[in-house]
């Protein structure tokens, strides 16, 4: 029973998992414990969809059976949104809860800073990083 006399939840926490998955830099700038993963293949996956948020650096797997680190990968797409080229060419930008496709203008008032791409638009907040906008080459026959 919980406190509060209802049923004790049983999806919440980590329910004995072997293997934790750590974020640093999202969602929060410290290292944070992301969830839980019975086997090395579900952190895994758990770990390559946290490196796709704006804002996190690395993402760790740490095997709480053998009290060690066994795989440390580092993101490397999302960039300080001070590095940006301002030069009205399509990024996705984003913050630690928001992304979009977007651009800077610098053409003068009032259209001068951050736009959405789907309706050129200036945006209603300011993002907090970027990474390039890559259109994949077409599959082979």
């Amino acid at each position: 029973m919980t406190h509060t006399g209802g049923k004790p939840h049983t999806n919440v926490g980590d329910r004995g998992w072997r293997y934790e998955v750590r974020a640093t830099g999202y969602p929060q700038d410290e290292t944070n414990v992301i969830g839980w993963a019975p086997s090395i293949e579900g952190a895994e996956s758990m770990a390559a969809a946290i490196r796709t948020a704006p804002g996190c650096i690395s993402t760790e797997i740490f095997d709480r059976q053998e009290g060690k680190s066994v795989i440390t990968r580092f993101a490397g797409m999302w960039q300080p949104i001070e590095s940006v080229p301002r030069d009205a060419r399509n990024v996705w930008i984003g913050t630690k809860t928001r992304v979009a496709l977007g651009y800077y203008s610098n053409r003068g008032e009032p259209t001068i800073g951050w736009h959405s791409s789907d309706d050129d638009m200036r945006l209603s907040w300011e993002p907090t990083h970027w990474q390039p906008y890559v259109i994949p080459a077409p599959p082979e026959k």
